[in-house]
């Protein structure tokens, strides 16, 4: 009768089932999202709550957003980059205002296939390309370019000509 007790108790050890089941090694986290968290009016409201720690909802008084009011933001984000009026070359007026410079500043030929940084300088498209592998900054102000070099569009044929510009479509 011993025996058979302790062979029983043997394979229930190594089948898992007697005593605390060991967790998955697959697994190393579980994660619960709660999508519609139990606020405390109360504490929300008036920032006190009569049932202070023994209180079973959540006391925060922080706003949240609705996922389409994120999505919103998220698009009027990514629109305001995309705008391409505001890198569009007018007329040869603006290049004797010095909007656009003649020149790139680091290979000092006219600019060819000329782009713009997010600080407003203008280069080469080689040139800027080049000088941010070797250094993530701008290379008149120093300031981030985060590899953001936006293309020039021209709006007038003579600009086209002049620096070799793609035409805006």
């Amino acid at each position: 009768m011993d025996k058979k007790d302790s062979s029983a108790r043997g394979t229930a050890r190594a089948s898992g089932r007697y005593g605390p089941i060991r967790a998955s090694p697959y697994i190393r986290s579980t994660v619960r999202w709660d999508y519609a968290p139990d606020i405390c009016k109360d504490f929300k409201e008036t920032g006190f709550c009569t049932f202070g720690d023994s209180c079973k909802f959540l006391h925060d008084r922080g706003d949240y957003k609705h996922g389409w009011e994120l999505e919103r933001d998220w698009e009027a984000g990514r629109r305001k980059g995309k705008d391409d009026e505001e890198y569009a070359v007018e007329s040869d007026e603006e290049v004797r205002k010095g909007e656009l410079p003649a020149l790139c500043s680091l290979c000092h030929n006219s600019l060819k296939n000329p782009v713009v940084t997010k600080c407003k300088h203008y280069f080469c498209e080689k040139c800027a390309i080049d000088y941010y592998r070797a250094s993530k900054k701008c290379a008149e102000c120093g300031s981030k370019t985060d590899g953001s070099f936006t293309v020039v569009k021209a709006k007038n044929s003579v600009l086209q000509a002049k620096f070799h510009v793609p035409s805006q479509t």
